[in-house]
């Protein structure tokens, strides 16, 4: 799987029942797949997700603030990169902006759709803070920002934010 990140458990079963130096009593999918996933879990094997044209665009703020010089004033500005990228045909679209606040996160939407030329089915925001806020203080759960669900009903599409890491754990793989 780390040679080749289109290989799915499925195919590995596959071979696993086919194994001709394995004779005998050989175990069925569903418990071949339990057990490749303690394995996963404890040796930092990552399985491959299958991803459907035009269904998800996955977005967020990255990487560091960059500093951007204006060439007639001389005055240095930050700038903050959203990316927004189709995982089904790898099409990226990144965006500087001068600040991460709600504006801008919605303009690189309409942005990011335009470029696109469409609108994917869902949307999946990794719990940027323009994207998703806790209703109380100490809450677990996210809810999507009031005027962030707006421009997603504007557009006739659904807004699914990732699931947070558990305190303490760091994520198995990455989406970009």
């Amino acid at each position: 799987m780390k040679t080749n990140r289109h290989f799915t458990i499925q195919q590995a079963w596959t071979r696993y029942m086919d194994a001709a130096g394995n004779p005998g009593k050989k175990y069925q999918y569903s418990q071949f797949a339990e057990l490749f996933g303690r394995f996963a879990e404890s040796n930092d094997v990552v399985a491959t997700l299958r991803h459907e044209p035009g269904k998800s665009m996955f977005v967020d703020w990255v990487g560091d603030t960059m500093e951007v010089q204006d060439a007639v004033t001389g005055q240095i500005h930050k700038a903050y990169l959203f990316v927004a990228s189709l995982p089904y045909s790898g099409l990226v679209f990144c965006q500087a902006f001068a600040n991460m606040k709600q504006d801008a996160w919605n303009q690189a939407h309409v942005n990011a759709l335009a470029f696109i030329s469409g609108v994917t089915q869902i949307i999946v925001p990794d719990n940027a803070t323009s994207a998703v806020h806790r209703r109380q203080r100490g809450d677990t759960e996210r809810v999507v920002t009031a005027r962030y669900r707006e421009l997603a009903e504007h557009y006739g599409t659904a807004i699914v934010p990732a699931a947070p890491i558990a305190r303490g754990r760091r994520p198995t793989s990455s989406r970009w």
